[in-house]
C-alpha cells in the first residue's frame, strides 16, 4: 500500500506539475480535476490510517502537529504563483498534521463539529463546484455582492447542502446498502 501510494503521489504530482502553467486553458478539460491526479490524496489517507492503526502506540512526536501545522501555513502564504496546491501536493503534511491530532488530542478529533464535517464530506466534495458556481451566477444577475461576502455565503449554503444531502440521501443509502447485505 505504502509503494502504491508513494507511486500515484509521485506520478500525480510529475502530471500536475507540466499541466499547472496551462492550467487556467485546461480547467475545462477535465486534466486539471481529473479524479485520477487525486487518487494520491485518498491513497495518502489510506495508507495513513493503516499506519496509525498498526501504530499508535508508537506515535508520540510531541510536537509534531504545531510543527506540520506552521508549516502548512507557512507554505500557503509563500506559495510562489507558478505552484498550485491542487491535487495533493501538500497531503503528505495535512496527513501528518491529522497523525498528530489523533494521537495526541483526541478531543479534538473526536470534537462533534469536526465529527459533522467528516459526516457531510462527501457532499461538500460533490456539491462545492455546483454550489460555488450557482451562488457566483445569481450574485452576477441580481445580488452583486462583493467577494468576501459571497464567499461566507457560499461556503454556509455548501454546508447546508450538504448537511441536507447526508441526512435526506446518504443515511437512507446507507441503511438500504446495509439491509441489502444482510
Amino acid at each position: 500500500m505504502l509503494w502504491l501510494t508513494i507511486t500515484a503521489y509521485a506520478v500525480s504530482q510529475c502530471i500536475h506539475i507540466y499541466y499547472a502553467p496551462k492550467v487556467w486553458a485546461l480547467s475545462g478539460s477535465g486534466i486539471y480535476f481529473s479524479p485520477f491526479l487525486h487518487l494520491n490524496q485518498f491513497l495518502i489517507g489510506i495508507t495513513g490510517a493503516l499506519y496509525f492503526r498498526d501504530h499508535k502506540s508508537k506515535f508520540e512526536w510531541k510536537y509534531l502537529a504545531y510543527v506540520t501545522f506552521v508549516l502548512i501555513i507557512a507554505l500557503i502564504l509563500v506559495r510562489p504563483e507558478q505552484i498550485s496546491y491542487n491535487d495533493g501536493l501538500i497531503a503528505p503534511l495535512f496527513l501528518l498534521l491529522i497523525l498528530a491530532l489523533a494521537a495526541r488530542d483526541k478531543w479534538l478529533i473526536n470534537a462533534r463539529p469536526l465529527v459533522f464535517l467528516g459526516e457531510i464530506s462527501f457532499g461538500i466534495y460533490i456539491y462545492q463546484m455546483p454550489v460555488f458556481v450557482g451562488l457566483e451566477k445569481l450574485n452576477k444577475l441580481h445580488w452583486h455582492i462583493s467577494a468576501v461576502p459571497l464567499f461566507y455565503l457560499s461556503l454556509l449554503a455548501l454546508l447546508v447542502v450538504s448537511a441536507l444531502s447526508y441526512y435526506l440521501l446518504e443515511k437512507k443509502a446507507l441503511l438500504l446498502l446495509r439491509k441489502s447485505t444482510r
